[in-house]
């Protein structure tokens, strides 16, 4: 549970028309401790004017309580010091305006996006790059497989051209095995030339 006393979003709230903007400013912790936050000094010339708690960042049921404090130093701090549920509560840092906190939550929650983004972009290389060794490994196979089908191929030919240069007129025990009776051709001879 948080307190908007310790909230970095609490502060001054300067409404009169004369001072610049931004007209929130910071409640430091001395105010914080006493709850006298109805006045600021926004600089030496302009000497203290009326001010007013409130949630820099909105939350519309802590602005509607802070109104209620009306000048009460005493219900401030009631109001300041209760438990509540807040998804926008931040660390006070003294020095800090609500302005400076947002940068700074912002900031931070930027950071953290990008390291997320970071460690996502991480995790996908590293599921890609097995991806690609697991493939890589399927075609390796293929790939072997495949050359060891051509030198088969190309040893089934170096046999077949070995057996007919050694027996052109075919394999005797293939012969013998389907019947067949070579028959040998004589060769041919040129006759020779007439002289001249």
């Amino acid at each position: 549970m948080e307190q908007c006393i310790t909230c970095g979003f609490l502060c001054k709230h300067v409404p009169d028309g004369d001072i610049p903007t931004p007209k929130f400013f910071e409640m430091d912790s001395a105010n914080r401790k006493s709850g006298e936050v109805f006045r600021h000094t926004v600089n030496s010339f302009r000497g203290s004017v009326y001010a007013h708690p409130m949630c820099f960042r909105g939350i519309d049921t802590v602005n509607r309580e802070l109104e209620t404090a009306s000048d009460s130093n005493t219900r401030f701090l009631e109001i300041a010091t209760k438990e509540r549920q807040c998804g926008k509560w931040i660390l006070y840092e003294h020095g800090f305006s609500p302005k400076d906190h947002l940068q700074d939550l912002r900031m931070n929650e930027l950071e953290l996006k990008r390291q997320q983004f970071q460690k996502q972009m991480a995790d996908d290389q590293n599921n890609l790059m097995l991806k690609l060794d697991a493939d890589q490994k399927v075609i390796n196979r293929k790939n072997r497989l495949f050359q060891w089908i051509l030198f088969g191929v190309a040893t089934a030919e170096v046999i077949v051209g070995l057996l007919q240069v050694l027996y052109p007129t075919g394999w005797p025990p293939l012969q013998s095995l389907f019947g067949i009776t070579p028959v040998v051709q004589p060769i041919p001879t040129v006759p020779p030339m007439p002289p001249m």
